[in-house]
């Protein structure tokens, strides 16, 4: 065991739901950190697995909580984590991610200075190597600099008090659950700190097109989501982006319909090449700034999946409205 040093207690909570194929690896990357494990409580909160990662948490000795919801979120397990953590430092790693050595020393040094609630480091990604869309997906992780950013990512280093303070994660935001929770965090004043070092390696299992498809569908559930709860200003920006995407899907069905009505065909096969021409000369800003041309694919695949995300925020809706129609006439 490393010994004990002039160090804080730190609650390492990680979150996972199916997770069998990376627990181990992640559990044994958090024994192995550098920092005194009589200094560290390690707790695993799982949300409804099917598969082993349960058992695989309890071969390591550890505290385990079990969180059953019909609607399992990463916000949700890290809020059980926030409630069973018995210190004032937690740090969050997700099921499919790995801790870096390095990374915890260096993030403490930094609570509690200029209102900092919240660290993260940088996050690489498992696959970049062999995954070419991994590789387009990891841009933005590549153009974060070090320094005060909005929002946190990939988890991160808390402080207890100022997550109780801001209410936890919204559980019901699937995708983005972060990037709400640091605008909470910054209406009351805190700040969000990036260190150059690694805080972890990462999995996206989105290797293929399949798995795009099912993210791109979840992101769409999520803001689905969104539509249907009561308005806040913390996710205001996801409202007016959910919205633009269900005027931009009618407008490109009416667009599809009035082609094909009149019959021209040549037409409706030039709108993904106008545009292909438009998001690329709308984000080469971005290639100029960041010198890396994964930023102009990055943002075609984004919108290029949109029909996607439609889909899955239609369905969510629709499963809302059955669900409203069905207790109303079970009130009649």
């Amino acid at each position: 065991m490393k010994k004990s040093q002039n160090l804080p207690f730190v609650s390492v909570v990680v979150i996972g739901r199916n997770e069998e194929k990376h627990l181990e690896a992640c559990f044994r990357s958090i024994f192995d950190m550098d920092y005194p494990l009589d200094k560290l409580e390690i707790l695993y909160v799982d949300t409804g697995s099917r598969d082993q990662s349960v058992n695989i948490a309890k071969k390591f000795n550890i505290k385990i909580a079990e969180e059953q919801s019909n609607f399992p979120s990463a916000g949700l397990a890290r809020n059980r984590g926030i409630e069973e953590a018995r210190y004032e430092i937690i740090h969050f790693v997700d099921g499919d991610m790995t801790a870096d050595r390095d990374y915890l020393k260096s993030a403490i040094t930094m609570l509690n200075k200029d209102n900092i609630a919240c660290v993260i480091g940088d996050v690489s990604e498992q696959n970049t190597d062999t995954s070419f869309i991994a590789n387009v997906l990891h841009y933005p992780w590549r153009k974060r600099n070090k320094g005060f950013v909005d929002a946190p990512g990939a988890g991160g280093t808390f402080l207890r008090s100022a997550l109780r303070e801001v209410g936890g994660y919204n559980p019901f935001i699937l995708k983005g659950q972060e990037t709400e929770l640091g605008f909470r965090l910054r209406q009351k004043g805190y700040q969000i700190y990036k260190v150059e070092t690694r805080m972890g390696t990462h999995d996206y299992a989105i290797h293929d097109i399949r798995s795009l498809v099912k993210h791109s569908y979840t992101m769409g559930k999520s803001y689905g989501k969104i539509l249907t709860l009561p308005p806040q200003q913390s996710y205001s920006d996801f409202i007016v982006h959910a919205r633009n995407l269900l005027i931009q899907g009618v407008i490109l069905l009416a667009v599809i319909l009035f082609l094909l009505i009149t019959k021209k065909l040549l037409f409706l096969l030039a709108i993904p090449v106008i545009l292909l021409i438009y998001v690329t000369i709308l984000h080469l800003k971005e290639y100029y700034a960041h010198r890396d041309w994964y930023a102009p694919v990055y943002y075609l695949l984004m919108h290029f999946s949109k029909p996607i995300v439609l889909c899955g925020l239609l369905v969510q809706l629709s499963k809302h409205f059955l669900n409203s129609l069905s207790r109303f006439f079970v009130k009649r």
